[in-house]
């Protein structure tokens, strides 16, 4: 349901293609030579670590497989894909791209499920590293069941970011500022700004632009190129943010 606008802004993801191809070609991945005397020295080897579990989400799927998999890719590792069951098509295009591009068999793997799926990943001992993007709650889960098969681990986990308005700021930007971090996507980002602290002084213009340009948003049909704000990923996610506003 992401409107069409900003679904083709998530087409970015490539740009990490190319920025881990140009590190996988120079001395970001290599190891080093240090000479310690005549007779002696140093050096270092940089091995790829074997199977990568990526964990991603929904609201990104896209950027989210590829943000994971090109670094992992591009230093000698494969990669075991699982995508949000809220949005699964994009990780199977995604491989078949891969594969058309001369990718191996097996460097880049798919597999579709809930939670469980992802907790048999990063539960597994034959998994190198787990790479999940998710709430706070997965994060301490996937932290707890790395720790038992000692991986390695890295979390991207959802926020609760402020957004502080001073007294000497421009309004009009600053308005535009707090509709990008809390509207964008329908508030569905990770780093969604969504307490808004503005100085008494600047409140009331604050507030009346703010309405202003809210209500100025074209809601509608997501694949009207138009449409600036689409709906929330599914039914339960729209009744918990009901839940919130009362």
């Amino acid at each position: 349901g992401k409107p069409l606008r900003e679904a083709l802004s998530d087409r970015g993801g490539h740009d990490v293609l190319r920025l881990m191809a140009h590190h996988a070609s120079t001395t970001c991945v290599r190891g080093q030579h240090t000479p310690l005397s005549s007779d002696s020295f140093a050096y270092t080897v940089r091995e790829p670590l074997g199977v990568c579990a990526a964990i991603g989400a929904w609201n990104y799927p896209v950027q989210i497989a590829l943000w994971k998999a090109a670094p992992a890719l591009a230093c000698g590792n494969s990669v075991i894909f699982k995508p949000s069951e809220h949005s699964p098509f994009t990780a199977n295009r995604l491989a078949q791209i891969f594969e058309a591009s001369g990718v191996p068999p097996g460097v880049f793997n798919v597999v579709y499920g809930s939670k469980d799926t992802g907790v048999l990943l990063a539960g597994h001992a034959g998994v190198a590293k787990v790479s999940v993007t998710g709430s706070v709650e997965t994060g301490k889960a996937v932290a707890r069941l790395g720790a038992e098969t000692v991986k390695k681990v890295t979390l991207e986990l959802g926020g609760k970011s402020p957004i502080l308005v001073c007294e000497d700021c421009d309004v009009e930007k600053a308005v535009v500022g707090a509709m990008a971090g809390n509207w964008l996507n329908a508030g569905q980002v990770c780093s969604n700004g969504t307490r808004v602290f503005v100085h008494e002084s600047v409140l009331e213009r604050f507030l009346a632009r703010l309405i202003q340009r809210t209500r100025a948003i074209r809601i509608g049909d997501p694949m009207d190129p138009q449409t600036q704000f689409g709906p929330l990923v599914d039914l339960a996610h729209a009744e918990g943010v009901r839940k919130r506003i009362r």
